[in-house]
C-alpha cells in the first residue's frame, strides 16, 4: 500500500508538470499570433505613421506690398472682397442653420 502511495504521487506530480509544460506552450503559441508593438519614436515604419509624416506647405499669400514698399491697393481690395464673402457665407449658414426644424425625442 505504501508503494502504490508513493506511484499515484509521483503520477499526479508528473500530470501536474505536463499541465503546466502544455499551457506554457499554447500561451506562447498565443503570444505568437498577437505580436504586441510598443510606440516609440524612431522605429522603421516612420514613412507611414502620422505623427511623422512630412507638413505639408502653406499655401502662399500674395504679399499686399509692391516693390517699392507701397501698399498694393488692387491685392487689399482683392482680400478684402473675400473676407467679406467668407463672412456672408458665414453668416447665411447660422442663419439657415437657425432655420432648420428641430426634432425632439418626444414623438
Amino acid at each position: 500500500m505504501d508503494l502504490l502511495r508513493w506511484i499515484l504521487l509521483g503520477i499526479g506530480t508528473l500530470i501536474v508538470i505536463g499541465v503546466y509544460v502544455w499551457s506554457r506552450r499554447r500561451a506562447q503559441a498565443d503570444e505568437d499570433m498577437f505580436i504586441r508593438t510598443e510606440p516609440g519614436v524612431g522605429h522603421d515604419d516612420e514613412s507611414t505613421d502620422p505623427l511623422f509624416a512630412p507638413v505639408p506647405k502653406r499655401v502662399s499669400i500674395p504679399p499686399l506690398t509692391n516693390d517699392d514698399g507701397e501698399p498694393d491697393l488692387e491685392a487689399v481690395h482683392r482680400e478684402l472682397s473675400t473676407l467679406q464673402d467668407l463672412l456672408k457665407l458665414e453668416s447665411r449658414a447660422e442663419t439657415n442653420a437657425g432655420s432648420m426644424p428641430r426634432y425632439s425625442a418626444e414623438a
